[in-house]
């Protein structure tokens, strides 16, 4: 059973994250209409599995 997490929520740890790392990205999504930007590529994880 899967719960929604209230927006307030996300935007209060957003809050706190920038008092910790005040150059971290924001967790909102960017509107469309916006500067386009390229997507960085995440780093893979391995979890004891052989590739």
């Amino acid at each position: 059973m899967t719960q929604q997490i209230p927006q307030h929520v996300f935007e209060r740890l957003e809050r706190e994250w920038r008092l910790m790392e005040p150059e971290r990205k924001s967790a909102q999504p960017k509107r469309a209409d916006s500067e386009p930007s390229q997507q960085e590529p995440l780093p893979r994880i391995k979890i004891g599995r052989h590739d």
